[in-house]
């Protein structure tokens, strides 16, 4: 898995492209879990989260986080949350 990350506003637009082998139910589940306040990586960011837009395509997922109003979210930690996503 190899991802890229942008901000624009205070959204922050992360796309997941899948590697040969990879697919897109072993990184949907933890990504809901995330989006419901669960996320299994133990950092506050779920908490900052308003909503976050999951699409998804062939061999990409794309996420939309948008944080609460007054939020930032935190590209190191989300960083580290994605990367766990392969372990």
């Amino acid at each position: 898995m190899k991802y890229t990350m942008k901000k624009k506003n205070e959204v922050l637009k992360i796309n997941i492209h899948l590697e040969q082998g990879e697919c897109h139910e072993q990184f949907l589940f933890p990504l809901e879990s995330c989006r419901n306040g669960n996320c299994r990586c133990n950092s506050c960011e779920s908490h900052k989260l308003r909503g976050m837009d999951i699409s998804i395509n062939q061999t990409k997922l794309t996420l939309s986080m948008i944080p609460h109003k007054g939020m930032m979210l935190d590209e190191n930690v989300i960083s580290r949350c994605i990367d766990s996503l392969s372990n």
